[in-house]
């Protein structure tokens, strides 16, 4: 996705990444990780109760 910087015009491919996006299109949250890197779960859903919990 080009809007988040996701994809490499050097390699033509895009890069793993997770994004957590509020409802005005804020991104709150980014998490890389490698080709062969499990994403960390944990961590995004984490960031997705303090996110729930801000709009409470």
């Amino acid at each position: 996705m080009p809007a988040y910087g996701a994809f490499s015009p050097r390699t033509k491919i895009a890069n793993r990444w997770s994004f957590l996006i509020d409802k005005e299109g804020i991104v709150r949250f980014t998490q890389h990780t490698g080709l062969n890197e499990p994403r960390d779960v944990e961590a995004m859903m984490e960031e997705v109760d303090k996110l729930y919990q801000e709009q409470q």
